[in-house]
């Protein structure tokens, strides 16, 4: 398989940084939810929002690096792995652009950027994905 290395890499990656991310965000839930119910402040729920947003991502993350290690030989299961890398991306996408929300040109600047980083992993996930598919 072609795409082998590819899933099983960046599916390692996506793993760690999805249980982190699990653990982090998790976490950051329950603080500012405990903040919003108890306080009663109206400003949390928005960064709250946006932190269960970031836990989504990563239970996705989560699942796909776990599905993508798992199947790494097996193209018959490289649709799914490239249907769930697919929606990494649109999932990163989405949280650009909520972020990018009132910033200045200089901080839209940093974003993009930092996008590009971010879908590095699920990039070279679907390519591998698209490796396996071909075989």
């Amino acid at each position: 398989m072609k795409g082998k290395n590819y899933l099983k890499v960046t599916g390692i990656i996506m793993t760690i940084i999805g249980i982190a991310g699990v653990i982090i965000y998790g976490l950051l839930d329950l603080i500012l939810g405990s903040a919003v119910i108890f306080d009663k402040q109206t400003e949390g729920t928005a960064v709250m929002l946006i932190g269960v947003l970031y836990l989504a991502w990563s239970v996705l993350y989560l699942v796909s690096g776990i599905y993508g290690v798992k199947n790494c030989e097996n193209a018959e299961k490289a649709k799914t792995c490239h249907i769930l890398g697919t929606l990494s991306m649109i999932v990163i996408v989405f949280v650009t652009m909520l972020q990018s929300v009132g910033m200045d040109a200089s901080g839209i600047a940093k974003q993009a950027v930092s996008t590009f980083i971010t879908a590095l992993i699920p990039s070279f996930y679907i390519y591998g994905a698209m490796l396996n598919a071909k075989q």
